[in-house]
């Protein structure tokens, strides 16, 4: 990942992680691995039983890779040795369900702050650096989505975990548009 080098040196380790922690966000909240966290503390779940619900979950949702697929073969065989069958209905309802990826349910504003806010975007500076009535115009450009509010963007942002770079730019505007920035 590039970072943009309008970004303050100082921050950028910050700016990037508050980055990561959005895609980590939309990632558990879309799967549900919140929600089996949850359920699985309140019901008090044996570690078999809640790593089972994990495994199927990455399962479903990808990426699948040599580590998640030793994973799931260690909870299969686990489930085989206690004799699961509840397990293996749940498998089998993952195996026949099409192949879901977690950008199914985003907003595309959602998708859009977290790919360009560390990364210049064409014209537009990463979104770290602009202040969030800048940061709602250029949504309202580039998303062509007129009804888009400066609360509305904040409150997506926080919800996505996003850090402001604490050095914002200046947008030059000319016509109600954003034609450029400055410092």
């Amino acid at each position: 990942m590039t970072c943009d080098p309008r970004i303050p040196a100082d921050e950028q380790g910050d700016i990037i992680a508050s980055q990561a922690a959005g895609y980590r966000h939309v990632h558990d909240f879309k799967t549900g691995r919140n929600r089996i966290a949850k359920r699985a503390e309140e019901e008090k779940w044996s570690v078999e039983r809640t790593e089972a619900a994990y495994a199927l979950l990455d399962f479903k949702y990808g990426p699948h890779g040599e580590k998640q697929r030793l994973r799931l073969q260690r909870v299969v065989l686990n489930a085989l040795d206690r004799r699961d069958a509840e397990f293996f209905k749940k498998l089998g309802r993952v195996f026949k369900e099409q192949a879901t990826t977690i950008w199914k349910n985003t907003t595309r504003i959602e998708r859009f702050l977290l790919a360009h806010w560390t990364e210049a975007l064409g014209a537009w500076p990463a979104l770290c650096l602009l202040t969030d009535i800048d940061l709602t115009q250029v949504c309202v450009q580039e998303l062509r989505q007129e009804n888009l509010s400066k609360a509305a963007v904040r409150k997506v942002r926080q919800r996505l975990r996003l850090v402001h770079s604490s050095r914002n730019l200046t947008a030059v505007r000319r016509g109600g548009q954003i034609q450029s920035f400055e410092k």
